[in-house]
């Protein structure tokens, strides 16, 4: 089996309540990260470089702020950056994410060397949505690992929609489809699908304020993308019953449940609007 060397680009701006977390667990995956700063401010930045220190960040890129959330510009700096980088796997993440393989003792990178060796040069991830449904102290007493929510949803509005991994040599690209999907003539996307945990928000109160306060360019509202996060009234982001959703039986358990996926996001669904 081959050992590639994987790489995650990661965009922030102002992410101190992901990062040490998220960082961590890619580093316990095999996962080396570049995160692109967009003009965090002084305590997130200070963060940032601590975190680099203590070895979980392999280096800073500065990304200017305009305004507005820019992904189209992320985006980009990331295809520029992974066109020169020195890995032979690259990622798209955000800094909500957590991916991991769905086999148990087995890490991320041994799983993209096995998708190497299959001849294989793109990986999907199957979305799982948590939602911190549990009493908020238990955010103080778990510092390490996975965030300790345990409901979720499968979030999949169309099949193998989130391709984050691919061989940084196949000359693929995910700007065109706002990071989810890749393009290319040689696309050969692993049948295997691997795990995303997106922790879109940390609180009920987070919900109510994430969206809230975040601006868009205006060009990519126009083609259509963030559709969802937008004009979003609070009580469509109060959190669903815990019947409705999916549990862990463990926090750490690999293999999600994907018998049951959602088209929507939970504030889109039907009884959110009621």
């Amino acid at each position: 089996m081959t050992d590639p060397r994987i790489l995650a680009f990661i965009a922030v701006r102002d992410e101190q309540h992901y990062l040490p977390r998220v960082l961590a667990h890619l580093a316990t995956e095999g996962i080396e990260t570049v995160v692109l700063d967009n003009e965090s401010g002084p305590a997130a930045r200070a963060q940032l470089e601590g975190l680099r220190d203590a070895g979980l960040v392999r280096s800073i890129v500065e990304l200017p702020y305009v305004g507005h959330f820019d992904l189209l510009a992320q985006l980009q700096a990331k295809a520029r950056l992974i066109e020169t980088c020195q890995a032979d796997w690259v990622m798209h993440l955000d800094a909500d994410e957590m991916p991991h393989s769905p086999i148990e003792g087995e890490t991320l990178a041994q799983a993209i060397a096995r998708a190497d060796d299959a001849g294989a040069n793109a990986i999907n991830f199957n979305e799982f949505v948590f939602l911190p449904l549990e009493d908020p102290a238990a955010e103080g007493r778990a510092q390490a690992g996975f965030f300790p929510f345990h409901h979720y949803y499968h979030f999949a509005p169309a099949p193998r929609w989130r391709m984050l991994a691919w061989r940084r040599d196949a000359a693929l690209s995910n700007v065109d489809s706002g990071g989810h999907l890749l393009a290319g003539p040689g696309l050969q996307v692993w049948e295997h699908d691997m795990v995303l945990r997106h922790y879109v928000f940390l609180s009920q109160q987070h919900a109510f304020e994430k969206y809230a306060r975040r601006r868009f360019a205006q060009a990519e509202l126009a083609i259509g993308w963030h559709h969802n996060r937008i004009n979003l009234a609070p009580r469509r982001m109060r959190f669903p019953p815990p019947a409705r959703l999916h549990r862990l039986l463990r926090l750490d358990q690999r293999a999600l449940d994907t018998s049951r996926p959602d088209k929507l996001h939970y504030w889109d669904w039907p009884e959110a609007a009621a």
